[in-house]
């Protein structure tokens, strides 16, 4: 070891503090903001009332535990809780998107379940390696999942959904040789993770059409338009989806060396009156919101610089393990206060019209 290994390992241990730390600071803005929202709304709600007479109650709201709190109890959480108790609260962290409150949870479930209930262990490793990935901490993820794929896990579950992450991370970079190692070596197939493999393998850079109209078998998709900022770090995409049968399963975005799965909770859905005639012609409404947009930040290990028109697929894969793909040359672009301001807004009491002048007086 040379004399500076200790010097970089101790920047990386300030570095993941220093992480962990903004995760913090960040759960406790989201927890003003929730309260700071209910009790807006219910301000308004009195005043409705004193002027218009009664109004419904306001439904009772349960807040987060302040930071503070929080930080004095995890301590007595990780020393007396059981394992099991351990992963159920690291899971609903997870759930509710507190990676890094979910993380020393999982790591103490492990810690005190590996002798007495390594089923348990092993699930809470797993987790943690998920929990890490969410946080965008990637190495680390990987480093985990490697780790476990080297023991002898006793649960056959645990087993196949480890190969079925590390299969998906090597999918993400490409790596085709690998999923398909990691896919092989699952004790239980996964019908989506195939039909990716299968889809990258077969599928043009880009394919002949960006649209593809819907038939009474198989859903409809669009590509209208992908675009990225010019540091990487904004990926924007906007078409429509009609999928009458509810066959959707995934999305996942291919560019040159790398997929990206695109998170379907975040897709913004809106109607499109151009879009009418197809709805009608196979008995949906007109008002259905079969457009999308999405507008994605990617983290350092997900953000590549990029090329002006390069190519990009777009897959959907369906639950039976079939894909469509459509595309489009990816365009480079700056991005505007208009594309940002909806990503920061969640963390914003009011929001803002940029273009209203008098919205910024006083």
């Amino acid at each position: 070891m040379t004399a500076a290994d200790p010097s970089l390992a101790s920047l990386q241990a300030e570095l993941e503090d220093a992480r962990d730390e903004a995760e913090l600071n960040l759960l406790k803005l989201q927890q003003v903001q929730e309260e700071l929202e209910y009790y807006f709304l219910r301000c308004q709600q009195l005043e409705h009332s004193r002027n218009n007479g009664p109004v419904a109650a306001v439904p009772s709201v349960s807040f987060p535990l302040p930071t503070a709190t929080l930080t004095r109890l995890l301590p007595l959480l990780l020393e007396q809780l059981a394992p099991a108790d351990l992963l159920t609260l690291a899971h609903r962290s997870h759930c509710l998107g507190h990676h890094s409150l979910a993380m020393p949870l999982l790591d103490a479930a492990v810690a005190r379940g590996v002798n007495d209930d390594p089923v348990l262990a092993a699930r809470a490793q797993l987790q943690a390696a998920r929990s890490r990935l969410a946080l965008g901490r990637r190495q680390g993820a990987e480093r985990l999942l490697q780790v476990m794929a080297g023991q002898d896990l006793p649960d056959a579950d645990v087993r196949s959904r480890l190969r079925h992450q590390l299969a998906w991370l090597a999918l993400q970079q490409a790596d085709i040789a690998a999923a398909t190692d990691h896919l092989q070596a699952a004790d239980a197939p996964d019908a989506v993770l195939t039909a990716l493999l299968a889809a990258h393998m077969a599928q043009p850079a880009v394919p002949d059409t960006a649209t593809l109209l819907p038939t009474p078998e198989a859903p409809g998709l669009s590509l209208d338009a992908v675009s990225i900022s010019t540091c990487g770090r904004l990926l924007q995409l906007d078409g429509w989806l009609i999928d009458a049968q509810q066959q959707l399963a995934a999305l996942v975005l291919r560019r040159p060396g790398q997929l990206l799965p695109l998170p379907l909770d975040q897709l913004s859905r809106r109607v499109r009156s151009d879009l009418s005639h197809l709805l009608l012609e196979r008995g949906l409404s007109a008002d259905l919101p079969a457009g999308f947009s999405l507008r994605l930040p990617l983290g350092d290990e997900e953000a590549h610089a990029p090329t002006a028109d390069e190519p990009c697929t777009l897959f959907l894969i369906r639950h039976d393990g079939s894909f469509l793909a459509v595309g489009r040359s990816l365009q480079v672009v700056a991005p505007t206060a208009a594309d940002l301001l909806p990503l920061v807004s969640p963390w914003l009491f009011t929001a803002v019209d940029p273009a209203d002048p008098a919205a910024w007086d006083g």
